[in-house]
């Protein structure tokens, strides 16, 4: 868990190879060791080369003032 308890987590996808239409992906990430109890808020963002801000937006009314698009809040017990 790092600043402001910030989880990034990178798919094994290339985005590069996605054909136009629906897409799926399963993938599959362990909590981080030590991540406390609480309330999280899940977002996802394609990010660019250098793993700090996302640069593609993407088609939702949920997308954030920040290239975030929040997804879900979940509870971690």
């Amino acid at each position: 868990v790092g600043k402001k308890g910030i989880v990034t987590m990178t798919s094994p996808s290339d985005v590069r190879q996605w054909l136009p239409g629906s897409h799926t992906e399963d993938p599959q990430w362990p909590l981080p060791a030590g991540t406390p109890s609480g309330k999280y808020t899940l977002q996802l963002g394609i990010i660019d080369g250098d793993g700090s801000i996302p640069n593609v937006h993407l088609a939702a009314l949920a997308e954030e003032h920040d290239g975030w698009t929040t997804l879900s809040t979940v509870k971690i017990k």
